[in-house]
């Protein structure tokens, strides 16, 4: 395989640029920046394509190569191949675009439909490209991708490629891993776990299976018992609705008894009666105009007015009791105004019973004339009798005091309750003998017949009040009374006493709650037990795939030790052959790396100076690019023997002296007469013919 030319129409810094490559070395030189890094870039974009950008993607290869301008970017590559000159044109655009035509001696072909060319071409995908045939600065990495160690196992393979030891010891470690992995995951610890659980549950429900036997023994004596409560309680609950019905009934007949009795209260306040609303209207009729004063007055002369036998012999025994009291005193008179007061108002009564009489009112005026004469001799006994001794006065107190208590005038000072009576009863005399004669006599014939005494005004309205509450009292108490009769109808025999109830704290409550714990045990055991066939099958189920999958660890762990094994004595057969090919190399730049060189089986380079082994990141860079040099060199060789393609250097010694950039310019020389190199510099003591120049 060789490149034969390119065409840059747009792609990074290089724009028209075209290119011819040599059979044997092709050397660019040019300053840094001017585009020899991008050149190989686009080599490899050309086979590979370029990473799409995303809006989540670092900075990359499409974006880095994107004109700033816009537009699509890219060109053409031409090589040979098997006999063959192809042809890629190839285009991008700035995020996922890629526009692909090939060519096969001028004709459009599908030889790389599906896959890119690169990997048809080389056999290498694009990590492995930049690993073997791309040689940048700075030494690059030291050791094969997997794509290098496929392809040299398929070409040291006996059985031509074939298999995929790789896959096949991935294959084998997955699967055992997912049976059982470092931390205890893995299949095998989970059925281990599930059947130790599978196991105590199965004990469990054994347990439990044993204890419903005795859970129904409980259950059934429990419930007995509280039967046995519930229907007492509902005894003595019917016995209790019973008394509370017939103390409503009590309620009843004790409401409507008092009403009853207050009724009672009130007719007795009447002996002759209860009175009518007419005789209250009437009463309150005849107090007004009548003051506080003047009615209290006329009731207290209301139980029937003294007559002219009662005022002599009143006035007989207050003269006498006047005497009695003074025997040896001289006689003494009252003041001379006072008695002619008293004379004028005793003649002004007698005057008014004159008229009476004259203008026809016969009983007021006969009143009024002995009230007039009975006062007058009152007053001039008071004024001119003289005490008698004491026997006479306690006789007379005791008459005068008899008297006095049928008007409520009695207070045990007799002097004091004489002169009282007068007063009153004069002023008595003058209101039944003026203007007020009409209504007080009604006054004084209402209260004669209801018994009443005191301020007409408030008896009327204490009457009106008796009424109304009466009539109320008496509606109310007959249609209770009615009321309780028709509830009685509805009672039964009146209970006993009863006896305390039992309360659910007598344990009732208790034992529903003892009642219920033992029926969620027996419901949870049954269920329980229900599923014993079930969980012993799983368990049963669990045990037998844990010994299958025991036996399948065992079975893929010995066949990954026994592949892996197999694997170093069959690699040790393929990597010599880039072992010794790297010595010849290394040989052929000179021994400048101060030790011993070493290719494992994994295609790691290591360093052995000074009886330690040093890996490729503790090398100088100088080291590392002539290590990295001959490695590549060598996996060339053993990838693609006497048909390897070109080699792609960028820039790769940067960091040799004068001396070691000879012997490597000499070995370009050497390579460049069996294979086409691509030699980018930029420094002409880095040119490829830097070895004839030392």
């Amino acid at each position: 395989m060789k490149l034969i030319s390119c065409y840059v129409r747009n792609f990074g810094a290089l724009s028209g640029f075209a290119l011819n490559f040599q059979p044997g070395l092709t050397a660019i030189f040019s300053p840094n920046g001017s585009g020899k890094s991008t050149l190989a870039a686009f080599i490899a974009a050309m086979f590979y394509g370029l990473p799409a950008d995303t809006a989540r993607s670092k900075f990359n290869a499409r974006r880095r190569y994107a004109p700033y301008s816009g537009g699509e970017f890219g060109g053409n590559i031409t090589f040979s191949h098997k006999g063959f000159v192809y042809r890629i044109e190839r285009f991008f655009d700035g995020s996922s675009g890629d526009e692909r035509r090939v060519y096969r001696d001028g004709a459009p072909c599908s030889d790389f439909d599906g896959k890119e060319p690169g990997e048809v071409v080389f056999g290498l995908d694009a990590s492995s490209f930049a690993r073997t045939l791309f040689i940048e600065g700075g030494g690059g990495e030291l050791s094969a991708t997997e794509g290098i160690s496929a392809r040299l196992s398929d070409l040291s393979s006996p059985c031509g490629g074939e298999y995929d030891l790789p896959a096949a010891l991935e294959s084998l470690e997955k699967a055992a891993k997912n049976l059982q992995s470092r931390g205890g995951k893995g299949r095998i610890p989970a059925l281990e776990e599930r059947v130790k659980t599978l196991a105590a549950k199965t004990a469990r429900i054994e347990e439990v299976k044993q204890a419903l036997a005795e859970n129904y023994a409980k259950s059934s004596a429990i419930s007995a018992r509280l039967s046995s409560l519930k229907g007492e309680r509902t005894r003595l609950s019917a016995e209790a609705i019973a008394a509370e019905r017939w103390a409503r009934y009590d309620d009843m007949r004790a409401s409507a008894d008092k009403k009853f009795a207050r009724m009672r209260e009130i007719e007795d306040k009447y002996p002759a009666g209860l009175p009518s609303e007419e005789d209250a209207a009437e009463l309150s009729r005849a107090s007004l105009g009548i003051d506080g004063a003047d009615a209290r007055i006329i009731g207290r002369f209301s139980v029937g007015a003294p007559t002219a036998e009662d005022l002599r012999a009143f006035n007989t025994n207050a003269a006498a009791y006047a005497r009695a009291n003074n025997p040896s005193a001289p006689k003494t008179r009252p003041p001379v105004k006072p008695a002619l007061l008293s004379a004028a108002l005793c003649a002004a009564i007698m005057v008014a019973g004159g008229v009476l009489v004259g203008l026809g009112h016969a009983l007021p005026g006969a009143l009024a004339l002995a009230a007039g004469g009975l006062f007058l001799a009152a007053t001039l006994c008071i004024l001119f009798v003289g005490r008698s001794d004491g026997a006479v006065s306690r006789r007379a107190q005791r008459r005068i005091a008899a008297f006095l208590s049928r008007y409520g005038m009695s207070t045990g000072d007799t002097a004091a309750d004489i002169q009282n009576f007068n007063n009153e009863y004069s002023r008595y005399a003058a209101l039944t003998a003026g203007n007020f004669a009409v209504g007080t006599a009604g006054i004084s014939g209402l209260f004669a017949k209801y018994g009443l005494s005191g301020d007409p005004a408030a008896a009327a309205a204490g009457m009106l009040r008796d009424i109304a509450e009466y009539r109320t009292l008496k509606e109310q108490a007959e249609a209770e009374d009615v009321n309780a009769k028709a509830y009685l109808a509805t009672l039964g025999e009146r209970p006993s006493p009863q006896k305390k109830q039992p309360s659910r704290e007598d344990g009732e409550e208790e034992l529903a709650k003892r009642l219920a714990a033992v029926n969620r045990d027996i419901s949870d055991g049954e269920s329980l037990v229900e599923r014993l066939g079930e969980e012993a099958a799983a368990l049963e189920g669990a045990r037998e795939e844990l010994d299958l999958c025991r036996k399948q660890y065992t079975a893929y762990t010995a066949a990954a030790e026994y592949l892996k094994s197999a694997e170093r004595a069959y690699n040790n057969r393929f990597v010599e052959p880039v072992a010794a090919a790297f010595k010849n190399y290394e040989q052929a730049l000179g021994s400048i790396l101060g030790g011993e060189v070493r290719v494992d089986g994994d295609f790691s380079v290591t360093l052995e100076a000074g009886g330690r082994l040093r890996s490729a990141e503790h090398l100088s860079s100088g080291q590392r690019a002539v290590i990295s040099l001959c490695y590549r060199l060598a996996l060339c060789d053993s990838l693609f023997g006497g048909d390897a393609p070109f080699i792609l250097l960028d820039d790769p010694f940067a960091e040799l002296d004068e001396y070691h950039m000879a012997r490597a310019a000499m070995l370009l020389s050497s390579l460049a007469e069996r294979r086409q190199i691509i030699y980018m510099y930029c420094h002409a003591s880095r040119a490829a013919d830097a070895g004839r120049r030392a």
